[in-house]
């Protein structure tokens, strides 16, 4: 039995959140002890319920290392005998690398975003990140990434060798996403996730394509299942398309229950793969074009880029409906796109553990952390290329 340490910014809804969720249900059916490190929220309850050790914490972006918050973090680290450190978001890197590297903790490094601007935007806003990042990358056991693309970039970004990373599509735990009803008709439409402004393309594109589709249908309706900073511009989007038949659900657990309620998902990521496993239409909405439904046509193509779309052509909001018109057995359509994740995309062929019992060494690599601290509390931002350029040699 292992303990282990996952640190997370939250635990509201949310891809990485989702995904925690399912690893730690299925971590804990293995029988190894999880421990939990993230801001309250949603799944607060559920994580608890499992049987994981669930610690409020809060990860704030900041300037600096948190040296204040790492001495916590060894505590825990200490508390709990943790043999391994699993950390999903970059706000994490902040207090749980300096507590990692002090006690020779492995830990693995995820990166489930597969857009790529993120790490300019931390270097640019926190210019410390372009030292953390290397060194935290360098130093992981394993480099966890959702699709071969993304490892790919990734290790030409950062230089390193590709024997690092493993890649580990998106997956479910197929025994929660169960769904008892058909699909018999299309009438609700459920658009999830995040509002966020990097998904307010495909929100955009996937309430243009509910208005096209109400106008050949009446009786639709149109659920939001999320929350974000993007909320009102979703009101003015819905104001200026004159829909009214819509619902927004708010942040939830119980995402199974929404979608099963729902014949059409429309979104991007992981909230077509959830969509797929309850047997629903999926219909990706993209984050550059609209990409319409996955079907046995696409369906290979489009998990290999975990359904962002982004390697799918743009289509027609037309074409999408013409396709979903002509499909004579709604339940063998839905029951083939079932058996594609199931076969390929169940989280119980996809969780990686580190098998090995090792003693890391990390060298003078915390003395390297403080020197980094120390120049970011002295030195101005502006002069930080000249402050970190001797450990990008």
């Amino acid at each position: 039995m292992k303990s282990i340490l996952i640190v997370l910014e939250q635990l509201n809804i949310g891809g990485v959140e989702t995904y925690v969720y399912n690893q730690t249900k299925i971590f804990i059916e293995q029988g190894h002890n999880v421990i939990i490190l993230a801001k309250k929220g949603t799944y607060y309850k559920r994580l608890k319920k499992l049987g994981a050790k669930v610690i409020n914490h809060e990860f704030p972006l900041l300037y600096n290392i948190d040296f204040k918050s790492s001495n916590i973090i060894e505590k825990i680290i200490k508390k709990y005998n943790v043999t391994e450190v699993h950390i999903n978001q970059y706000p994490c890197i902040l207090s749980t690398l300096p507590a990692c590297i002090k006690l020779g903790i492995p830990y693995v490094a995820y990166v489930h975003s597969i857009i790529f601007d993120v790490f300019n935007w931390f270097i640019n806003t926190f210019p410390v990140y372009k030292d953390l990042f290397n060194i935290y990358f360098s130093n992981a056991y394993k480099i966890v990434t959702i699709t071969e693309e993304t490892k790919r970039k990734h290790s030409e970004l950062f230089k390193i060798n590709s024997n690092k990373y493993i890649v580990l599509n998106n997956s479910l735990d197929l025994h929660t996403f169960m769904c008892k009803n058909i699909v018999k008709d299309i009438k609700k439409f459920l658009i999830m996730g995040r509002f966020a402004e990097e998904k307010m393309l495909g929100i955009k594109n996937a309430i243009e394509f509910f208005a096209t589709y109400k106008k050949t249908s009446n009786n639709v309706k149109l659920l939001f299942l999320g929350d974000g900073p993007c909320y009102n511009k979703i009101i003015e989007l819905l104001d200026e398309y004159k829909i009214k038949d819509y619902e927004m659900l708010g942040f939830t657990d119980d995402v199974v229950s929404y979608i099963e309620k729902s014949d059409i998902v429309i979104g991007v990521d992981r909230c077509i793969l959830e969509a797929i496993g309850m047997k629903r239409f999926a219909i990706i909405s993209g984050y550059n074009g609209f990409k319409g439904l996955v079907t046995k046509n696409n369906i290979k193509i489009a998990s290999s880029e975990n359904f962002s779309g982004n390697n799918l052509p743009d289509t027609s909001y037309q074409e999408t409906m013409d396709y979903l018109k002509n499909i004579k057995d709604y339940k063998k359509f839905l029951n083939f796109n079932y058996k594609f994740i199931q076969k390929n995309l169940d989280i119980r062929n996809n969780l990686y553990l580190i098998n090995d019992i090792i003693n890391i060494n990390y060298k003078n690599l915390y003395e390297e952390i403080e020197i980094i601290y120390n120049n970011y509390n002295t030195k101005k931002t502006s002069n930080f290329k000249k402050i970190i350029s001797k450990f990008l040699k």
